[in-house]
């Protein structure tokens, strides 16, 4: 084979080739070259064009498939639904769930209701829906109840409205449209007047009402407004719709797996419904309407039950809050027994029972709201509601236009609002627990940005806004820019104008709202109206009966489980307040334990919460045993007692779980530790020093003379150093952790109590313990000063330890600053009286007189611990040993 001839040479002949072309030769080939181009670009544009119209026949063939694919996928999601719903069922019918009166749940056998169901064979219409049509992971607001065929004119009816409300909706009407407003028309039930053809629901309704003639007006307002709220969920199963309606009228486990006709969904009292659905072909609705229109009763006194909205009629929110109470006002009508059922709701008591009855019993009372009445009132042996003519939405408007009109309101962006919710939420409820964060988020966003709501109101919203303003830096907040004391002051005079019109029907936002004024009033050094807002919210609570469990309103249909909720984090935190107060003041708690059976609120970890409150139960009748004046205990078993329940409370604290311990030495960056876990761990060292300090001795100079010098080798010594030394490390931590800006407030009463035990030590003749003493004294008054931009108490705290430690000759550097040096020290008033020596405390002559001073306080009375406690050596216990850190 020849050697291939390489570029250049190639190069070269072609050239060569070309330049040897006659002119004619070179015309020619220019016309070849055009005809071929001419060629390739028609072939190039066939090309293309082929392929065009291949694109759009794959285009036209990839749509159908995906149409058929989707048409697929929608006949796959229909088969997964019913398998699921067909698994859970079976997985269901060993054990028959019910709600029992305290809201909770029982089981008993379901095999038979599974032989029911499957056994029906009833021809369906359009619309009515059974278990195979339900997905088995649907919520429960979307499970809707399995109807059959109409089996009278008054089921015909209901399944008419279903079938085409549920047209309607699938042509794209919208929701409202089809179901009418929330707050439906009653014309029609007063005066006859024929309500809107735009409304289809209200219309038919009207007319099942009005097949009851022997009813009054309010009965058949209550009736029409519960068939609206059943009617406008089963139209549109959502879990606002869901959540609207009473607890009783909520479809039960029966109505969901049980054929069974409409018209049985409003029976008012679930046991008795179920047993009629069970053996529905034994019950008719000609029967079974007499004992509706002959005995049931709203128990309606307090005027008209509407009013006037513009051109319509439409129910009072009090009569709204009232209706629902339907199982509750009839109680002794109850029509089960005449067919042979006895419901657990429906009791009967003899009037002897209900004389001697000690519980008391809620009330429909003030504003339309739940009061409780004990039973030494006599108001609870009354069954009709005792309500005022104004109710508490409408008492809080009044407060609300009264602030907007005396005050001119704060400009507050959607960023401002955003900022001051943030902090509140973060740093401030994270451990003073007031506001349910689910139940308030969750009512402004179904209010549509409504002031009001269930769970929120203009006071609750300015209330959390004058606290967090206190944690904030933004001078826009403060009512003088130049001092930080101020920030929030504008929001507190509107809250105090709200507050005195929601005085007269007090609501748990507004007992949450006078929560929040006591500590803004605290935070600004005025303790005397924090103290009084604290105990005003206290009256309030009891005045709702929040200390009492009211889990068996739920099924009564006075309160829905959200709004138990919400009763039951109002309450403890009015009881944590109440408490901190108490140890931060020294002063008799108001809140009685005895008189408390609420719950706990239900937690995102409940242990952990359950964990804390028994630490406290451990100790809290402790001191009150060893603080209260009036205690006939002497010295000796007031010390048992104490070293007794440290006993318990160490191991309660050594029990906590993992993620509420301290390590050693926390490392920030790879494991933060939580503010409430840092509140956590300071309120039991609080604790602990509160429980030893009363028993703390010093020691004896050779004169006789008492120096300030802590007896050294004495176990309540050992337990004030330890907990004050982690009093102290704490408090580093969160500063450098998150800084002590942003620490709540009873973050100022453990650095004080705290320094209190240190500026004793720090009077100590060991260099060393002096120097560690002034060390963490430095801490602590650092602490202090860094929190006083938030709150102004840590300025009086400063000052008590300026001129404690003057009085006691201490040469602290951190009190060298001019801002101490140049305030003079506060001598008591010469005409002060002096407490009787029968009212203090008396260790022996040893005892520290300085101590008195400094006496804390009484949490609440519970003398079971005094006489439950075992005896226990005083010096058999290492303190060292009672600080759980990991």
């Amino acid at each position: 084979m020849p050697p291939r001839e390489g570029p250049r040479q190639g190069l070269r002949k072609r050239v060569r080739s070309v330049q040897t072309l006659t002119e004619e030769q070179i015309q020619q080939k220019r016309i070849v070259d055009r005809r071929a181009q001419r060629a390739a670009r028609q072939r190039n544009r066939d090309a293309m064009a082929d392929l065009e119209q291949r694109y759009t026949r794959l285009q036209e063939m990839y749509d159908e498939r995906d149409r058929e694919l989707g048409l697929l996928r929608e006949s796959n999601q229909s088969l997964q639904r019913a398998l699921d719903q067909i698994g859970q069922i079976v997985s269901s019918t060993s054990r028959r769930t019910e709600v029992s009166a305290d809201g909770t749940s029982m089981s008993r056998d379901q095999n038979e209701l599974l032989a029911r169901g499957s056994n029906q064979q009833e021809t369906r219409g359009i619309g009515l829906q059974s278990p195979s049509n339900l997905h088995g992971h649907m919520h429960a607001h979307a499970i809707t109840p399995w109807h059959c065929n109409a089996t009278c004119p008054l089921d015909q009816i209901f399944l008419d409205v279903l079938e085409s409300s549920k047209m309607m909706m699938s042509r794209g009407v919208p929701i409202d449209t089809v179901v009418g407003p929330r707050k439906p028309c009653v014309k029609v039930v007063v005066d006859g007047t024929p309500v809107s053809e735009a409304v289809p629901m209200s219309g038919p309704i009207s007319e099942i009402v009005s097949v009851y003639p022997g009813f009054a007006l309010p009965e058949r307002l209550a009736f029409f407004y519960i068939m609206c709220l059943s009617m406008r969920w089963k139209i549109s199963p959502t879990r606002e719709n869901y959540l609207a309606m009473p607890f009783w009228l909520r479809p039960t486990v029966i109505q969901v797996t049980t054929s069974h006709p409409i018209w049985m969904d409003n029976i008012p009292w679930p046991g008795m419904r179920d047993f009629i659905i069970e053996s529905f072909e034994d019950f008719h609705h000609p029967e079974f309407s007499p004992h509706f229109s002959t005995n049931i009763s709203v128990n309606w006194a307090d005027g008209e039950p509407y009013i006037e909205s513009g051109d319509e009629l439409v129910l009072t929110e009090t009569f709204e809050k009232h209706a629902p109470s339907l199982p509750v006002q009839n109680q002794d009508t109850d029509p089960g027994p005449a067919f042979g059922h006895h419901d657990h709701y429906t009791s009967e008591k003899s009037p002897l029972n209900e004389i001697t009855d000690t519980l008391g019993k809620f009330q429909i009372a003030d504003g339309g709201e739940v009061r409780f009445f004990g039973s030494r009132s006599n108001f609870n042996l009354l069954q009709t509601a005792m309500l005022s003519s104004k109710s508490s939405r409408e008492i809080q408007m009044e407060g609300f236009k009264a602030a907007m009109s005396r005050m001119e309101p704060l400009d507050l962006g959607s960023e401002l609002q955003t900022h001051l919710l943030d902090l509140f939420w973060r740093w401030q409820n994270q451990w003073q627990y007031f506001v349910s964060r689910k139940l308030f988020t969750s009512s402004q966003a179904s209010s549509g940005g409504a002031a009001f709501g269930p769970f929120h109101s203009p006071l609750l919203l300015t209330a959390i806004n004058a606290l967090a303003s206190r944690y904030s830096d933004r001078l826009e907040l403060r009512k003088d820019v130049g001092d930080p004391n101020t920030a929030g002051d504008h929001f507190v005079e509107q809250v105090k104008i709200m507050l005195q019109y929601e005085c007269e029907a007090p609501t748990t936002t507004t007992v949450q709202a006078v929560l929040l004024l006591s500590l803004c009033e605290t935070a600004r050094d005025k303790e005397a109206l924090g103290f009084m807002y604290c105990g005003m919210a206290t009256r309030m609570a009891l005045n709702l009966g929040l200390h009492v469990d009211c889990s068996k309103c739920v099924p009564a249909g006075l309160l829905t489980p959200e709004e138990v909720e919400d009763r039951r984090v109002t309450w403890w935190g009015v009881y944590m307040l109440d408490k901190l107060f108490n140890i931060g003041l020294g002063r008799p708690s108001m809140i009685q334990e005895r008189d408390i059976t609420a719950r706990m609120p239900s937690l995102d970890s409940e242990d952990e919460f359950a964990l804390w409150d028994t630490g406290i139960e451990e100790v809290t009748g402790v001191l009150d045993a060893i603080y209260s004046p009036n205690n006939v205990l002497d010295a000796a078993s007031k010390e048992e007692l104490a070293l007794n329940a440290q006993i318990r409370l160490c191991s309660f604290y050594s029990s906590l779980p993992s993620y509420l311990r301290l390590p050693k030495s926390p490392n920030i960056a790879e494991a933060p530790v939580l503010p409430h876990v840092y509140q956590m761990h300071l309120q039991y060292h609080v604790v602990t020093i509160l429980l030893h300090r009363p028993f703390l001795r010093t020691t004896r100079l050779s004169e006789g003379n008492i120096s300030g010098c802590l007896q050294a080798d004495d176990s309540h010594t050992d337990a004030c150093r330890s907990s004050t030394e982690c009093i102290a490390n704490i408090l580093r931590w969160q500063s450098k952790q998150y800084g002590l800006r942003t620490a709540p407030i009873s973050t100022v009463h453990c650095a004080f109590t705290a320094a209190i035990i240190l500026l004793a030590d720090a009077s100590t003749n060991s260099a060393l313990m002096r120097e560690k003493a002034l060390r963490n004294l430095t801490t602590c008054v650092n602490a202090l000063e860094e929190m006083e931009t938030a709150w102004s108490w840590s300025t009086r705290s400063l000052l008590a330890l300026r001129n404690i430690a003057q009085k006691w000759k201490i040469q602290a550097a951190v009190f060298c600053k001019p801002r101490y040096s140049d305030l003079p020290i506060h001598e008591p008033p010469k005409e002060a009286v002096a407490l009787d020596a029968t009212m203090m405390f008396s260790f022996g002559e040893d005892a520290m007189s300085w101590m008195n001073e400094f006496e804390g306080p009484a949490l609440y009375d519970n003398p079971g611990l005094a006489t439950a406690s075992q005896p226990t050596q005083m010096f058999e216990m290492d303190y060292n040993n009672f600080m759980p850190f990991e």
